[in-house]
């Protein structure tokens, strides 16, 4: 892996996905920040009429990576457009009410609430989250829409992730990934996320979710702080020393002596 030279003190929260345990937690896991890009797929899970193509436009907000020429569209689907956070393409929906937002929102106590498509998806301000907050909402949305997180396995192969050192490995392992970037004025970043959720184990829960936040660095440096804390977790034993006694069934469990002794 190559290791990239500015460093940066991060916030991170790792919780089992099964038990939603802390299983790590470095920084100022609690602390409010404004979330950039990292509440598409919820949206996604909210609102299905983003389930759907569009034609990118000859327009300033369709900032997505890989639009032709001036003058040209492409049409995108909406896992090409989460996984490279195409702001236009939410943009263009419009939303004719954030009610179910925003109970999920006080469902989970988060103390925000949403009124325009442009504060959902972090381009004005009006929503802060801490990395608690950022995985409840995700183990939300791999319960009731696992195949949205699915999508997200090729943020690191195609998406915003994509080409960077270490990003393949994501991939490999079968975790899937949503960058957010708050900028400021001069597009220098301010806050920076990435979420990651491990691939399902066969309760069909996650493995594990964790949640990674810097500020004034790049999501490019993320990705290797976040390689360095997932590395050594191997994909047949995610958390298998907490999670051993929670998939086995209570009625199974039954404690015996070697060699059939009393």
């Amino acid at each position: 892996p190559v290791r990239l030279s500015t460093t940066r003190p991060v916030d991170y929260l790792l919780l089992d996905g099964y038990s939603q345990q802390i299983l790590k937690r470095e920084g100022k896991s609690e602390k409010l920040f404004p979330p950039g890009s990292i509440l598409k797929p919820i949206l996604v899970g909210l609102y299905p009429q983003l389930i759907t193509d569009k034609y990118s436009k000859n327009s300033g907000y369709w900032a997505c990576p890989d639009v032709q020429k001036i003058g040209s569209t492409r049409l995108w689907s909406w896992k090409e457009a989460m996984t490279k956070s195409c702001n236009g393409f939410f943009l263009d929906e419009k939303i004719e009410s954030w009610t179910d937002f925003n109970q999920l929102f006080k469902m989970l106590k988060i103390d925000s609430t949403i009124s325009s498509m442009a504060q959902a998806i972090g381009l004005t301000p009006g929503i802060n989250l801490s990395l608690s907050h950022a995985l409840q909402l995700y183990s939300w949305l791999t319960l009731t829409e696992p195949s949205i997180v699915d999508a997200l396995l090729e943020t690191s192969m195609s998406g915003t992730l994509a080409t960077l050192p270490n990003s393949s490995w994501f991939f490999q392992q079968g975790i899937s990934l949503k960058s957010g970037t708050q900028r400021d004025i001069k597009s220098r970043p301010e806050h920076s996320w990435i979420v990651a959720v491990g691939p399902r184990l066969e309760n069909n829960r996650p493995s594990f979710l964790a949640a990674i936040h810097a500020e004034g660095a790049s999501t490019h440096y993320l990705l290797y702080e976040l390689y360095q804390r997932l590395k050594n977790i191997s994909r047949n034993n995610y958390s298998a020393k907490i999670q051993l006694l929670n998939l086995v069934p209570h009625n199974k469990i039954s404690l015996g002596c070697s060699e059939n002794r009393p």
